[in-house]
């Protein structure tokens, strides 16, 4: 067993001149060794304060938060952020190999285990450099990068062709909920401001709430159109970040009011004990309106394309409680509105199960990835040409 520091040198320098693509924390996928799809790396022309200079062979890991196990074997030069360890591999040691090595799950939890920091835990090289591995000869660690290549890849085409399916059946979601609300039967049928409809709530936790009291907190990143794209952070209210403060209850829907391109809508459902979400958010509880028919409404593209359209700014474009309060709601009989929420909850249902299904078959598929990459680098698995 061999310690990392003895089969990487960390690199700190920044020493490239001319352009180069800059690489974060933002651009590397979580678990999967690669950059995000479609995400487009800056440019830089020159190093600055926090960046390192890369070449192609290093590794990158992230110390920030290491649990996210952001993982990326560089295929040309670039600067990268410091917040990503830059580890370049010793004589003897395969690139590839020592990629997958720092993504499979005994050097992330042994990252994980010696970071330190509870709201952004970071780790330092010189505790992962302590971590032990299994070093086979170069050309078995080849063999072992050569293998996992070709069976990552094999799993990564179906999680991405599942992907592609939740996409498609949330886009056919999305129309049927729009088509519902606008066909034309509705021509004529008053639009009434929102504020004449619904509270829009202030609720917050007082700065007298006790420092020890557990909190469930949601940002931005966690709501996707309609529903929690990852579960409520658990947190101390002492650790929670100064904006995580307004309170939600069930029935409630929350917008968010800023970066409003994110369309993050969600109708507030299960147990809200404890429930904070960002002050980015409006609290909306619906009052003159079947709360259910308006969780459809907000959902719809008529609303977001509205709320989009009067949003202010650039990079981060968001939209003032004035604003949001003279968005107009389409508002048909109360029986009308009964019907439009029960057709919609039924036709919508079966869809929500499908993409229920493949998100666990792709949480399946990840999980496979994950323990065939650990079971080849410690050697639990026989690969031709590479002895245990």
């Amino acid at each position: 067993m061999f310690r990392l520091k003895h089969l990487a040198e960390f690199r700190l320098e920044c020493i490239s001149t001319g352009e180069r693509p800059y690489v974060a924390l933002e651009h590397i996928a979580s678990w999967e060794g690669s950059l995000i799809e479609g995400k487009e790396l800056p440019i830089r022309t020159q190093c600055r304060t926090g960046m390192a200079s890369v070449e192609p062979g290093d590794v990158l890991f992230g110390k920030l938060r290491p649990y996210l196990a952001k993982t990326w074997v560089v295929d040309r030069p670039a600067l990268a952020s410091t917040e990503l360890m830059c580890l370049r591999p010793r004589p003897g040691v395969d690139s590839r190999w020592l990629g997958y090595l720092t993504n499979a799950s005994p050097f992330v939890e042994w990252a994980v285990a010696t970071s330190e920091g509870t709201k952004m835990p970071r780790t330092s090289w010189e505790k992962v450099g302590e971590f032990r591995a299994w070093l086979p000869s170069q050309s078995a660690q080849r063999r072992i990068a050569d293998y996992l290549d070709v069976e990552t890849s094999r799993i990564d085409t179906l999680i991405s062709k599942k992907r592609r399916l939740i996409d498609l059946l949330t886009e056919r979601r999305q129309v049927l909920i729009t088509a519902a609300l606008t066909c034309d039967m509705f021509n004529g049928v008053a639009r009434i401001p929102l504020k004449h409809l619904v509270g829009i709530n202030q609720r917050v936790l007082p700065e007298t709430t006790d420092p020890g009291r557990e909190i469930r907190y949601v940002d931005i990143g966690s709501v996707g159109r309609g529903r929690l794209v990852k579960e409520p952070e658990r947190m101390r209210f002492s650790d929670a970040p100064s904006r995580a403060r307004r309170l939600v209850r069930q029935g409630d829907t929350i917008v968010s009011t800023v970066r409003t391109y994110l369309r993050a809508v969600w109708p507030v459902g299960g147990d809200t004990a404890d429930l904070v979400v960002s002050t980015g958010f409006a609290v909306l509880t619906p009052k003159e309106v079947d709360p259910r028919y308006f969780s459809w409404w907000v959902l719809s593209d008529a609303f977001i394309e509205e709320m989009v359209a009067r949003s202010v700014g650039v990079s981060y474009p968001a939209i003032n409680a004035s604003e949001l309060g003279d968005l107009p709601i389409q508002l048909p009989t109360l029986a009308e509105q009964r019907a439009i929420a029960d057709y919609l909850g039924v036709a919508t249902r079966r869809i929500d199960a499908l993409i229920s299904k493949t998100h666990r078959i792709i949480a399946l598929l990840a999980e496979r990835r994950q323990a065939l990459i650990t079971a080849a680098v410690t050697g639990q698995l026989a690969i031709p040409g590479v002895a245990a």
